[in-house]
């Protein structure tokens, strides 16, 4: 029996290092920003105008599905998706995955959520899967 944790991981592309930085992740959270962040706060960060197009194309798309006399717009409304709503396109093409194999681990400290790396003081990992190429 596979006793542990398996895992699985996506090579990213074209993406900054910085964004992965522990320590500036860190001196972030040491700001404590969060204690004075309000609801009107959170809401001035939603982008409002690309909110109501996404809803509207969606109400477009619910009525072009269940309408028959509109099934012709389909391909219309499929278009205003990937132009007037795009915002951050991901590249088109199959992304590298790799795989860890099944870990050992005796016994696990509960509860776990709260601090993920003490799972790897107690994990072995025996073998570590090339990503696949496609």
């Amino acid at each position: 029996m596979n006793v542990g944790l398996a895992a699985m991981f996506i090579k990213l592309e074209d993406v900054d290092p910085a964004a992965f930085d522990l320590e500036a992740r860190r001196k972030k959270l040491a700001e404590n920003k969060r204690e004075s962040l309000s609801v009107t706060q959170l809401l001035q960060f939603i982008n409002q105008e690309h909110t109501h197009t996404v809803l509207t194309f969606q109400w477009l798309n619910t009525l072009v599905r269940y309408v028959p006399q509109l099934s012709q717009l389909k391909s219309r409304v499929s278009e205003l998706y990937r132009t007037r709503a795009a915002k951050f396109q991901l590249p088109i093409h199959p992304s590298k995955v790799g795989c860890y194999q099944t870990t050992h681990v005796p016994r696990l400290p509960l509860p776990m959520t709260h601090d993920i790396p003490i799972l790897f003081r107690y994990t072995i990992i025996t073998n570590i899967c090339t990503y696949a190429e496609t």
